[in-house]
């Protein structure tokens, strides 16, 4: 009997925790960290993974919608954890927690998720609650980012992955142009359709 009390225990800390867990929708990171970030990106992975986060032969793409569905539901945590041990593909295992951590805002940011008032924190126990998922539904966020910064061409070659509320026809008017993807070999291109 105690055996099943302590279990339920265990779970109910657990569901607990998770519950108050913070999503990267929340600005979970600075733009400083993030621009730390792209500085070691550019140095160590992105030969590899390219300028625009897109992968090559034997990397996978950093942003857009096979990232954001291979990463769905785990944590920033798992993914400077990822990093960290595997990563750069020479060294594994070279870069400080710190570095990686730096890596992981920035992409957070190419792949939109907002920045926010505080660092990520490079402590692994805070950075497994900070789950990775979809955009939230209208009016979920408590901080809901630009919907000009999904319009940037970054974004859209990361992925056609954005909220429907983000594209409407008032906002493709604003910007005057819709803008479609296309791909060149060993890199993206973008063109304005009126």
């Amino acid at each position: 009997m105690r055996q099943i009390a302590a279990t339920l225990a265990v779970w109910a800390v657990a569901l607990a925790g998770q519950a108050h867990g913070q999503s990267v929708w929340e600005g979970v990171y600075t733009n400083e960290q993030a621009d730390r970030g792209k500085v070691v990106y550019d140095q160590s992975c992105g030969s590899c993974h390219g300028a625009v986060l897109s992968g090559g032969e034997t990397a996978p793409p950093l942003a857009g919608g096979e990232f954001l569905s291979s990463w769905n539901g785990l944590t920033a945590g798992d993914l400077v954890e990822r990093i960290r041990t595997t990563m750069p593909f020479e060294t594994p295992g070279s870069l400080s927690r710190e570095s990686v951590t730096n890596v992981v805002t920035f992409i957070f940011r190419f792949n939109g998720f907002p920045a926010g008032p505080k660092e990520l924190d490079k402590r692994a126990e805070m950075q497994k609650q900070i789950r990775i998922e979809p955009a939230p539904a209208k009016g979920d966020l408590k901080n809901p980012p630009s919907p000009w910064n999904l319009f940037t061409p970054r974004a859209l070659y990361a992925s056609s992955y954005q909220p429907l509320h983000i594209r409407s026809e008032k906002t493709l008017s604003a910007r005057r142009c819709a803008l479609r993807w296309y791909s060149c070999p060993g890199a993206g291109a973008w063109s304005c359709c009126l």
